[in-house]
């Protein structure tokens, strides 16, 4: 992301992140997902390469990266897709 982004202030402050994604329509269709854990900024050379060419574009070299670590995961849905069991994941920290 731009080095001056907003949520790049946010992830380098606080640390921690949430992401849910969209849903197609009112009803749902396709069902909803969330994610939410930490967030570690990425100075390493070698890791940026190794996501530089995974990337479906060309990151600017002005672009900083986080690395985003899965604490919980969580899936729902409305009839229409099947789902994993369990639908709630829960990373032990103990």
């Amino acid at each position: 992301m731009e080095p001056t982004s907003p949520k790049g202030h946010d992830l380098r402050e606080r640390d921690w992140y949430s992401l849910h994604n969209g849903v197609r329509d009112t009803f749902g269709t396709g069902g909803e997902f969330h994610i939410s854990g930490r967030a570690t900024l990425m100075d390493d050379s070698e890791i940026r390469a190794i996501a530089s060419r995974a990337a479906s574009y060309q990151p600017e070299d002005r672009y900083v990266l986080f690395e985003l670590e899965v604490n919980e995961a969580r899936c729902h849905g409305y009839g229409d897709v099947p789902l994993p069991d369990p639908r709630h994941w829960v990373l032990s920290t103990g």
